[in-house]
């Protein structure tokens, strides 16, 4: 096995900032308020709250200790808020973030219509649309800024979400210039750590055979990452943790390439990376004893198990797994398999149900009986 680690990885600097304020007050107070979770990684927050992190949605009732502000940021309405409850807070917006608050609040001012491209329930968006009077239009695609059919006698500035996808949003930038859309002023606020972070992860997943995503599952960047990847490594899996690998795709001549989006703290990239090496090594010794290609069948199968994966998966067995998307008419889930699970909406209950969306949400674990062990495109049914 080939294991390569792309060249940027884990947290990004305003995250970093956010989790070391929240240690050093930690250290010094019992109790700490955070306005959402501080980080999309259930690893992350679990060890926080376990040394007094309070996550809140909502502004406290009592002001008994200090508010933490992720990186993500809040709207201005919010910060108004602490303020009027006498709320001590500890502001770890990320620095990129505040920037975009000053331009939409600038831009809006001057009577500018705003357009954000983004994910309209990511937090960062939420506080971005703070400031700007909750009044501006959230796309993700040039066919939406298309559907906006903006006004050639109004003003508009477009910002984006630091996270963003950057390839569609050049995209958007170029559905503008085609449709000669002049009375717009467009500021690329995507993080530049996040672009450089897309381009390595794309690069590396070209040339590996698996692809290792490391983040939390509801993290918006862990997930464009996923999503990259996969277009060019079909092999490629959205791992939390060292518990997560896809043992069963692995072997001794795999190519594995490890990324890690915002949201994956190092000890969690290094976990991973030692239970790879561990397995490598485990690998080579155990072929070194082999002397035909049954005798090492047999070891991959007990190295497969002795490392928590799924060796076999046969018609008509039950398994448990996570669910990594779901839409209105199925569901995908990781079932520590080659393939990842499929469940349709006719499939999924005796019961006649309409929207999946409003049964499931990603993360949450099921069980389901196998029907067949790979459809069409190779996903277990």
């Amino acid at each position: 096995m080939k294991i390569e680690i792309s060249k940027f990885n884990g947290f990004c600097f305003g995250v970093k900032a956010a989790v070391e304020k929240a240690d050093k007050t930690l250290n010094k107070e019992n109790r700490l308020y955070s306005y959402g979770e501080i980080i999309h990684n259930k690893d992350v927050v679990d060890r926080l709250g376990k040394r007094g992190m309070v996550v809140v949605d909502d502004i406290p009732e009592t002001n008994d200790a200090q508010l933490l502000i992720r990186a993500h940021g809040v709207g201005k309405h919010v910060l108004e808020r602490l303020r009027e409850n006498n709320i001590e807070v500890i502001d770890a917006t990320c620095v990129k973030v505040k920037k975009i608050h000053k331009i939409v609040e600038e831009y809006k001012n001057k009577g500018y219509d705003i357009i954000i491209t983004g994910d309209k329930n990511h937090p960062e968006v939420l506080g971005i649309l703070g400031w700007c009077g909750n009044d501006a239009a959230v796309i993700e695609s040039p066919e939406e800024l298309l559907e906006l059919k903006l006004d050639s006698h109004k003003k508009y500035c477009m910002v984006s979400q630091t996270t963003f996808n950057t390839d569609t949003f050049r995209k958007i930038e170029n559905a503008i210039n085609a449709n000669n859309i002049q009375n717009i002023e467009i500021y690329n606020t995507i993080c530049d750590a996040t672009r450089k972070r897309q381009e390595a992860c794309v690069e590396l997943a070209s040339r590996s055979d698996v692809m290792l995503i490391i983040g939390g599952k509801n993290s918006s960047n862990t997930k464009k990452l996923y999503e990259l990847s996969r277009e060019v490594c079909p092999n490629t899996f959205l791992i939390e943790n060292y518990k997560e690998i896809p043992y069963n795709y692995i072997d001794k001549n795999t190519i594995v390439g490890v990324s890690a989006g915002a949201s994956a703290p190092d000890w969690i990239i290094e976990e991973v990376i030692n239970m790879l090496e561990n397995l490598n090594n485990n690998m080579n010794e155990q072929v070194e004893k082999n002397e035909d290609n049954q005798a090492e069948n047999g070891t991959m199968r007990d190295l497969f198990e002795n490392y928590g994966g799924v060796s076999y998966i046969r018609t008509g067995e039950r398994v448990k797994g996570t669910v990594i998307y779901v839409s209105p008419d199925a569901i995908s889930v990781n079932i520590n398999y080659k393939s990842d699970g499929i469940i349709t909406r006719d499939e999924y209950s005796l019961s006649d149900v309409q929207d999946l969306t409003k049964e499931v949400k990603e993360g949450d674990e099921i069980e389901a009986q196998v029907l067949k062990i790979a459809d069409q495109d190779g996903n277990v049914v």
